[in-house]
C-alpha cells in the first residue's frame, strides 16, 4: 500500500531523490495510493458503526471538511542545498491562503511572528459530522502535501463518506476550499453528489453587489 516507496534511512541528495521520482511507477503508486486511502478509511468508519443506530439514523448527513497541518520530524532545504530533507514527501506550509508555502522564503519568515511562518509538514484532509444530535467527530481522511491537489482531497473525504452509505447533507469548509477553487472542479463535483454548499466570500476581494435591505418606517 505504500505509494511512495523508497529508502528511509539514508538522506539523499536532490539529484538522487529525483532519480528516485523518475523510476517510480506512477501508475502503481496510484493504484497503492487508493489503497492505503480506502484501508485508513475503514479504520476511521468502525468509530461510527459503534454509534447507536438511531444516532446515526438521525445523522443528516451534513459534514465540515477542513485542513490541519502534522509536522515533519525532518527539515525542509533550501534551494542552494544539495541535499534533499530526510523526509522528502513533505512540503512547505503556510497558515494563510491554500497553506502552499512553496513560494515563501522559509529564511525570511522563520523568526517573524506572524501567520505566515512556514514550516516542513504534511496535511490532513478531514471531513467531519456537523449538526444537531450527532457527536463530533472524523468520518473521513486523507493525507497530502500542503496546498497540492486539494479539490482531490476533498472530493476523496466527499467519496469515502458516500461509500460508507451516509446520505448527502450540506457541506461546509472555508475559504481555500469554496470558493477558492474553480467552481468545475470543486463546487460543481461536490453539488454533483447531492450536497449543498456552506462558505463564505472575502468582502475585500469579491462584489457580492447589492445586499438587501429594509427601509425603516417611523411609526410615530
Amino acid at each position: 500500500m505504500d505509494p511512495k516507496p523508497g529508502w528511509l534511512y539514508k538522506t539523499l541528495t536532490k539529484i538522487q531523490l529525483a532519480e528516485r521520482l523518475a523510476a517510480r511507477d506512477k501508475e502503481k503508486s496510484k493504484v497503492h495510493r487508493a489503497r492505503v486511502h480506502e484501508f485508513g478509511n475503514a479504520l476511521l468508519g468502525e468509530p461510527w458503526m459503534l454509534l447507536p443506530r438511531e444516532v446515526r439514523r438521525e445523522f443528516k448527513g451534513d459534514i465540515a471538511v477542513d485542513a490541519t497541518v502534522i509536522a515533519s520530524p525532518g527539515r525542509g532545504r533550501g534551494h542552494a542545498s544539495l541535499f534533499a530533507s530526510s523526509d522528502p514527501e513533505a512540503g512547505w506550509y503556510k497558515r494563510d491562503g491554500d497553506h502552499n508555502g512553496e513560494a515563501t522564503s522559509r529564511a525570511a519568515t522563520k523568526y517573524q511572528r506572524r501567520s505566515s511562518i512556514v514550516s516542513w509538514a504534511r496535511e490532513l484532509h478531514t471531513a467531519v459530522t456537523y449538526g444537531d444530535n450527532v457527536p463530533v467527530m472524523i468520518l473521513s481522511a486523507t493525507l497530502a502535501v500542503p496546498g497540492h491537489e486539494l479539490e482531490k482531497n476533498a472530493l476523496g473525504c466527499v467519496d469515502a463518506v458516500l461509500a460508507r452509505g451516509i446520505p448527502p447533507g450540506h457541506f461546509v469548509s472555508d475559504r481555500p476550499y469554496l470558493p477558492g477553487k474553480k467552481p468545475e472542479n470543486l463546487a460543481l463535483p461536490i453539488r454533483k453528489r447531492g450536497y449543498s454548499l456552506v462558505f463564505n466570500y472575502n468582502r475585500t476581494q469579491t462584489s457580492l453587489g447589492q445586499s438587501p435591505s429594509h427601509k425603516r418606517r417611523d411609526h410615530g
